[in-house]
């Protein structure tokens, strides 16, 4: 069992490390100029916390598992990660136990949530002063024979006041950029003459972080927490500000050692999801058999909770512990559904890949029927009908049901295809001319199984190119083409009726079935209609004829006649009620002339 274990390395703000280096160096010397100097007090020997701090850094075990390392002392500081790097190909290189299972507690959240401040925020801060006494400035020319004899300028009888000051910041990593992490600064604030105001600087230093680097001190992971090493931030001097008490301490990828330390880690990486309901995929797995990350928050590094000491008893009783609390995480998971794109009879949809102690809660579209599998990771399903379908699954964790995560698919042989333009009226053309039709959907088909034919060979060419038919009209009349395709569960096809004259190429009221005149002299009403029809022919448009000697034909838009009445009397209505709704043509045929109009039937 591995917990909390800085597999990829851990983390100390570099921002805390500089002020460790840099001001446990400072301190103050006496001597002549600077040819000899020796040091009577330092920094650390007022704050022996830094001596402390120092020994720690330095020591091979923080070396060796830092991932960012600040190196030197004083004004002279940079970053070394040798050790480190030296370190970890070397573990990778031994790998994990072969004949065990591996498990790993993390105590990062499994929500990728951060430390509570962003990236680049202030960690620490201090603004001090001290006011010298008159007498002591009177003195202070003799600060000539220090490491800072800057501090004697402009010092004497004329200088009516003077002020120590030190300001320091230290921040936390920025997200990938070079930006300040410490800054510090000591000098002197002198007034000549109650008028005059010279400050004189005796040291400043300034610390930038690498490009590279990432923002681990805000990231998701083990925390440190500066108040569990006994740290009672209410007794510092009020010119100390502690502003951030806890910080990443082991990364949350690199306790589970995500990706082996083969793949590279983003800035992404630090609040993602971690969560044994959908881990992280190669290149970024993670190589233990099961793994806990700690519900929505990050814990105290190795700490034991109640919901980990749980975990790890299953996993020891049972040999698969399963504990998470996704379905409370802003990022929930993206669960695979796997199963067929198309079902002709029946199928089995599932989840792979989840541990056990996972429930699944299923649900289905209405034209299916379900078979088995409600409550497991696999569940069977059979059609009830044609046309598009989907299964849903919810996983139900340790606080409530994860979001539903739905797979579409086809059942049964697809739907016609559709085309534009669609034959409904049938398409208008000129003798001669070239349409081209393309299949726009084709629901529940595979395009590239389509096929073009026409009932008239030698009265229309066609051209086709998968989607798309280039229709040459070489003949006057109605003429169909036909579109087939299919899926794997069979095929369906449409029929385009294409109306070709030769001149005038057509309207939308009149047309040429079987190959009548375009002639606005007919008008049926109401139009639509709900049952019956009146037809009205202007006299003085026509040759005089009996009203009752007309040939009615009421056709679909595929030329079929559904409705033929002879000799008829126009003055009498007609009754289309019989018929179902939608478009339709109405032909009049009288002894010398004919006409044609379109009929809407909605009843």
């Amino acid at each position: 069992m591995s917990h909390d274990s800085p597999h990829q390395g851990a983390n100390v703000p570099v921002g805390v490390q500089a002020i460790v280096r840099h001001l446990s160096a400072q301190g103050l010397s006496v001597g002549l100029l600077s040819l000899i100097q020796v040091q009577i007090l330092s920094v650390a020997d007022i704050v022996p916390e830094l001596g402390s701090a120092i020994e720690l850094q330095q020591s091979p075990a923080a070396k060796q598992m830092l991932s960012y390392q600040v190196s030197g002392l004083g004004s002279i500081l940079g970053y070394d990660n040798s050790a480190h790097i030296n370190f970890m190909n070397e573990l990778q290189t031994m790998g994990y136990p072969q004949q065990s299972r591996n498990i790993a507690i993390a105590n990062g959240s499994e929500c990728g949530a951060d430390q509570g401040y962003s990236a680049g925020a202030t960690i620490a801060s201090a603004n001090a002063t001290i006011d010298v006494p008159y007498w002591l400035n009177l003195l202070m020319p003799l600060a000539i024979f220090t490491n800072y004899p800057q501090a004697g300028l402009f010092s004497g009888i004329f200088t009516t006041d003077t002020d120590i000051r030190f300001v320091m910041d230290a921040r936390a990593l920025p997200d990938q950029s070079s930006q300040r992490v410490y800054y510090s600064r000591l000098y002197t604030k002198k007034k000549i003459l109650f008028a005059i105001t010279v400050r004189t600087t005796l040291f400043e230093k300034e610390f930038n972080s690498s490009s590279s680097m990432l923002p681990l001190d805000n990231g998701s992971g083990g925390v440190f927490d500066i108040e569990e090493l006994g740290v009672n931030v209410a007794t510092l001097p009020p010119e100390v500000q502690l502003d951030q008490l806890r910080f990443g301490f082991v990364p949350t990828y690199s306790a589970l050692d995500m990706g082996e330390g083969q793949a590279t880690i983003q800035s992404g990486d630090l609040f993602r999801l971690f969560s044994p309901l959908a881990p992280p995929e190669a290149p970024k797995g993670i190589p233990f058999d099961n793994f806990f990350s700690n519900p929505e928050t990050n814990e105290l590094h190795t700490q034991f909770t109640l919901q980990n000491g749980r975990w790890l008893m299953d996993e020891l009783e049972n040999g698969g512990g399963f504990y998470s609390c996704a379905s409370r995480c802003a990022d929930i998971p993206s669960l695979n559904i796997s199963g067929p794109s198309t079902v002709c009879s029946s199928a089995t949809f599932s989840v792979a890949g989840l541990p056990s102690g996972v429930g699944y809660v299923w649900s289905k579209s209405s034209n299916l029927n379900y078979i088995s599998g409600q409550g497991t990771a696999s569940y069977q399903v059979s059609k009830s009908g044609n046309g598009n379908a989907w299964v849903e699954v919810r996983v139900n964790d340790n606080c409530g049901l994860v979001r539903a995560f739905r797979r579409n698919f086809y059942v049964g042989t697809p739907s016609y295809p559709r085309t534009n333009p669609s034959g409904v009226p049938a398409i208008q053309a000129q003798l001669g001319s070239n349409i081209t039709i393309r299949v726009v959907d084709f629901p529940g088909g595979d395009l590239s199984t389509l096929s073009w034919s026409t009932n008239h060979p030698s009265a229309v060419n066609l051209t086709p190119n998968g989607v798309n038919c280039v229709v040459e009209c070489l003949s006057t009349g109605r003429h169909n083409i036909y579109v087939q395709g299919n899926n794997s569960c069979g095929s369906a096809s449409n029929l385009i009726p294409i109306d070709v004259s030769s001149g005038g190429g057509g309207g939308d009221d009149c047309g040429t079935f079987p190959n009548p005149p375009c002639n606005p002299s007919l008008v049926s009403y109401p139009n639509p209609t709900e049952d019956y029809l009146m037809i009205n022919i202007d006299e003085s448009a026509t040759s005089k004829e009996n009203i009752a000697n007309y040939h009615i034909r009421i056709t679909d838009n595929t030329g079929w006649i559904k409705l033929e009445i002879k000799n008829h009397n126009i003055a009498q209505p007609i009754n289309v009620g019989v018929l179902p709704n939608g478009l339709y043509y109405i032909s009049v045929q009288g002894t010398d002339r004919s006409y044609l109009q379109r009929l809407w039937l909605n009843n």
